[in-house]
């Protein structure tokens, strides 16, 4: 289910309907905003099996269902593997484009996370954009569009989406079944995202996890350094949890910057300024190098 995004949708199913899709699309935005959903419904868009009268996608037919099963023989879509997208799955996508569509008019590609591929994979991808086939489309997900190459991105055209009002994610949760105060709750701590959201909806533990994260990060702004590095010793431990506790902190810190700017506590704003840039740097160090995970958190330590 896609929550917002009005004026984009409206934008890709003109453009299905036209049948004049360009051959490379790059969908940019935050984690957890819709932009893969938003990329499968133009798939079913494009190939939606509803003769009548009604909308396309109608999300019911043959082909809607087996594009939400990633069934459909004429899409591919490549997700990272082991932290990143690799040249051979990048020339294994070259290969399954340049076959003639199955049972659409075009073949398919969406490359989720298409930030996390390595060099070599964006410079096999280049060749591919720069010989489009007229019977392909490939759509790039990546909430770091500026870590792939120049050259891959002037060849594509981009469409931008960003968070979604909070009422709208609220409204979403009530009718999926959530109360009135969690909608509430959820709406707020999402900052726009509804699958943060729903992923809160779904998984009550990680909502808890949540508090206790925010909890910690709320103690550490007070303790001396000795604590603040003996817990950057023991979070480095856990690599997987530094990511999830670096995003809940920007999430934090976001909040507490709309509030500084809103109380007009311009010293207090310049210093969660400096944090968010802190945290939003080792994200992507993280991501993208083999940072020392323990002295980039004891670094950020300094800045709380």
């Amino acid at each position: 289910m896609l929550i917002g995004h009005q004026k984009q949708r409206q934008y890709l199913r003109t453009l299905a309907q036209s049948g004049k899709l360009p051959h490379a699309l790059l969908f940019a935005g935050e984690r957890g905003l819709g932009k893969k959903t938003a990329a499968l419904e133009l798939v079913m868009a494009l190939n939606c099996q509803n003769v009548g009268t009604g909308q396309k996608p109608c999300f019911v037919c043959r082909a809607c269902s087996d594009i939400q099963k990633n069934q459909y023989p004429d899409l591919a879509v490549i997700e990272p593997e082991k932290k990143e997208i690799q040249i051979s799955q990048i020339r294994d996508l070259i290969w399954r484009l340049s076959l003639r569509p199955y049972n659409s008019a075009l073949k398919i590609a969406i490359i989720n996370d298409a930030h996390l591929m390595n060099s070599e994979a964006q410079n096999c991808l280049l060749k591919t954009l720069e010989e489009p086939s007229g019977q392909a489309l490939l759509i790039l997900i990546s909430e770091q569009p500026f870590t792939l190459l120049s050259t891959i991105l002037s060849r594509m055209e981009r469409i931008n989406f960003y968070p979604v009002a909070r009422k709208e994610i609220e409204t979403a949760l009530v009718s999926c079944g959530a109360s009135a105060d969690l909608a509430q709750e959820l709406g707020e701590i999402s900052m726009g995202r509804p699958g943060e959201a729903f992923d809160f909806l779904r998984e009550p533990e990680k909502l808890k996890i949540y508090h206790q994260r925010l909890s910690e990060v709320s103690r550490l702004i007070g303790d001396d350094f000795t604590e603040r590095f003996q817990y950057a010793k023991d979070l480095s431990e856990d690599a997987e949890a530094v990511k999830d506790v670096l995003s809940i902190w920007l999430g934090y810190f976001r909040n507490n910057l709309l509030l500084g700017a809103a109380s007009g506590n311009s010293d207090n704003t310049a210093k969660t300024a400096r944090v968010i840039n802190a945290i939003e740097k080792m994200i992507y160090l993280i991501a993208h190098t083999n940072v020392n995970v323990r002295l980039a958190l004891e670094t950020l330590m300094l800045e709380l």
